[in-house]
């Protein structure tokens, strides 16, 4: 099986319809051509996002980015954060035809996004008001420092359309002021620890957590993440726009990323960043040419690259718990390299 986040240069020329009653259709297109690359795969899966929507640019201009990125991509779960202030008018009700549902914290630090065709969401059981809950971060004592990290996460409970299958999708957007480096990864450590409790008390199989984490998700030095053996995180090479920011004392590699609990349940797999290059100069790029002109000729000013701060990453959700594949099937189809732009692998052993 090839890759199947890679797929934007066949859609080139759909980008040349540019009339506004013809949008519909030509994102119709693009997601059923989307789709068609996961068809053969025999394990229910899905594309995923994990997109921090801060940036230089001004709100609409980055509005536009994103509109485009989703349009471009069409995941059926996004996990976001720092969310525009009209997350709803400005994000949501635009997506129109894609047919997204949502929830947010109420500061705008997180939100997660799916595609209603492909999941139902329930959120029953999971509102920090639930007697359950609050015990479970009473028990696990969830408080860190004077912060109320609740605030920072939003989660639910999606079940495949047609199905039992569920899982827990948590945007997570880690704590950095205020925070020191050893101090982040207790943090998110509780977080994992409040998870595998809110799991288990509504029997729900296994959480993915896609976020701007704020420290390097894949350091297992003694203060990296310690995120025991039922926990493992995705891998990925850096973009070239990655790579350049590196070079700055301040920059945090692998900061957005998928976190997943282990188990015959779930995995993330072929994951890697968005690459927003310009088309007509980059080597790579997942942006169209036609795409990237239009938001480009649209913006105040700035150019497309700056317009956010991160790099979105995306990959593939596969629920294992209803895989239908023969034995061996699943070592074959996930043995392929990503093309050089980065690994099935994930940073803890499967």
């Amino acid at each position: 099986m090839e890759d199947p986040t890679i797929y934007l240069k066949s859609l080139e020329g759909v980008d040349t319809v540019d009339e506004k009653k013809e949008e519909g259709i030509i994102n119709e297109v693009k997601k059923d051509i989307q789709e068609a690359r996961l068809k053969s795969a025999t394990i229910p899966s899905y594309f995923i996002m994990t997109i921090n929507m801060h940036g230089k640019a001004k709100r609409d201009d980055r509005v536009l980015l994103l509109m485009n990125i989703m349009s471009t991509y069409f995941s059926s779960i996004i996990f976001c954060q720092e969310i525009p202030g009209h997350f709803v008018k400005d994000i949501v009700d635009k997506c129109g035809t894609l047919g997204y549902d949502h929830v947010k914290t109420s500061n705008y630090e997180a939100a997660v996004l799916w595609r209603t065709e492909d999941f139902v969401g329930s959120t029953v059981g999971l509102k920090l008001t639930d007697r359950s809950i609050i015990k479970i971060r009473e028990r696990v004592k969830l408080e860190h420092k004077s912060e109320c990290l609740p605030q920072r996460f939003a989660m639910v409970q999606l079940t495949r359309c047609n199905s039992s299958e569920s899982v827990l999708a948590v945007s997570w957007h880690g704590p950095l002021k205020g925070f020191r480096k050893v101090e982040r990864p207790i943090a998110f450590n509780g977080l994992t620890t409040f998870l595998k409790e809110v799991c288990k008390e509504n029997k729900i199989p296994s959480f993915v957590i896609g976020g701007d984490f704020n420290l390097n998700t894949l350091d297992d030095s003694p203060d990296g993440l310690k995120l025991g053996e039922d926990v493992a995180v995705s891998s990925y090479e850096l973009s070239p726009r990655q790579k350049q920011r590196s070079t700055a004392s301040n920059y945090i590699p692998h900061k957005d990323n998928f976190v997943f609990l282990k188990g015959n349940t779930l995995k993330v797999s072929w994951t890697r960043p968005f690459e927003i290059e310009d088309p007509r100069k980059a080597t790579a790029s997942d942006l169209t040419e036609g795409g990237h002109t239009n938001v480009q000729s649209e913006m105040a000013s700035g150019r497309v690259e700056d317009a956010l701060d991160h790099d979105p990453i995306i990959g593939v959700l596969e629920l294992l718990s209803a895989k239908t594949e023969q034995p061996g099937d699943h070592e074959e189809i996930m043995s392929s390299s990503l093309s050089g732009n980065a690994t099935s692998q994930t940073f803890c052993s499967l």
